[in-house]
C-alpha cells in the first residue's frame, strides 16, 4: 500500500480491505493516518522523510515498491536498470534546466508549444503510464486541461474523434511518446497516427524516451514530462507547487 501523506481516503479504505485478504500487507508512507494504522496492525512500514507534493515525491515511492518487490521473489533484481536510469537522468538534466537556452532545451520547446492549448498525450503500453503521468502534471503543476490516450485501442475509437467542434485543431497539440521498446505493429500505428494528425491541420509531436533498457525510457519520458509542466506553469505566470482548487474541494470531502 503506497500513499505519500497517508491521508488519502481511498489509500485508508484499501488498506483495510487489505488486511481482511489473504497475503501480506506492507505500507510506504510519510505518515498520517495509514503509518498509524500500519504501526497498530503490526504490518511491514516503510516511512520517508520528504517534504514536497506528492507528485514531486516519485523517487521516494518507486524505489522502495521496487525493493519490495524484489525482496518477494516478483521482480528480479532492478538496481543496475535504475542505476543506468539514474545516471542517464544526470546525463541529460543540464540541457532542460533553466540555464539552458531555448533552441537547446526541449523541455521549454515543448512548454512554449502547448502554451494555451490543449495537449493530449498518447502513449503505447510501454509508455501509457507515462502518458498519465504528463496529463497529471499539465493538470496540477500547470493547472492546463490535458487528456491521456493509448494505442492501439485509441486507433479503434480516439482518431475518430478529431473533426469537431471546428476549432479544435487549433486548440490542442498532440504528443505521441514513443520508445524504441514498442512492438513494430504500434511503431507503425503511430506513424499514421501523425500522417492522419497532420493531413487534418492538427500539431502533433513525436517524443520519444531515451536510455537502453525500458526503466531508463521511461523514466527519462517522466522527467521531460515534469519539466515541461513546470515550464507551462511558469509561462502562465502561476506557481506549479499550489493546488487550490484540490486542497478547496479535500477540505468540503474532510468537513462533510
Amino acid at each position: 500500500m503506497i500513499s505519500y501523506s497517508g491521508e488519502t481516503a481511498e489509500a485508508l479504505a484499501c488498506f483495510n480491505q487489505a488486511l481482511s485478504c489473504a497475503g501480506v500487507t506492507i505500507v510506504v508512507t510519510s505518515g498520517g493516518q495509514l503509518a498509524d494504522q500500519a504501526v497498530k496492525a503490526g504490518v511491514p512500514l516503510y516511512k520517508f522523510d520528504y517534504k514536497s507534493p506528492p507528485r514531486d515525491a516519485l523517487g521516494y515511492m518507486l524505489v522502495p515498491a521496487i525493493m519490495i518487490l524484489e525482496k518477494a521473489g516478483i521482480l528480479n533484481s532492478k538496481e543496475a536498470d535504475l542505476t543506468n536510469a539514474i545516471n542517464l537522468i544526470q546525463e541529460i538534466s543540464a540541457s532542460y534546466l533553466p540555464t539552458a537556452p531555448t533552441p537547446q532545451n526541449k523541455a521549454k520547446q515543448l512548454a512554449y508549444s502547448l502554451y494555451d492549448h490543449v495537449p493530449i498525450v498518447v502513449g503505447s503500453n510501454i509508455t501509457k503510464s507515462v502518458a498519465r503521468r504528463w496529463k497529471n502534471q499539465f493538470n496540477e503543476h500547470s493547472k492546463n486541461t490535458s487528456w491521456f490516450d493509448c494505442l492501439p485501442e485509441a486507433n479503434h475509437n480516439t482518431v475518430e474523434g478529431f473533426g469537431f467542434p471546428i476549432r479544435f485543431k487549433d486548440d490542442v497539440v498532440i504528443l505521441l511518446l514513443e520508445s524504441h521498446f514498442d512492438h513494430p505493429e504500434i511503431v507503425k500505428r503511430q506513424s499514421l497516427w501523425r500522417e492522419q494528425l497532420i493531413h487534418q491541420g492538427i500539431q502533433a509531436e513525436a517524443i520519444e524516451g531515451q536510455g537502453e533498457d525500458i526503466w531508463a525510457n521511461k523514466l527519462s519520458l517522466i522527467y521531460l514530462g515534469d519539466w515541461v509542466s513546470y515550464y507551462l506553469a511558469l509561462l502562465y505566470r502561476i506557481d506549479p507547487a499550489e493546488i487550490p482548487i484540490i486542497n478547496k474541494l479535500k477540505a468540503k470531502l474532510g468537513a462533510d
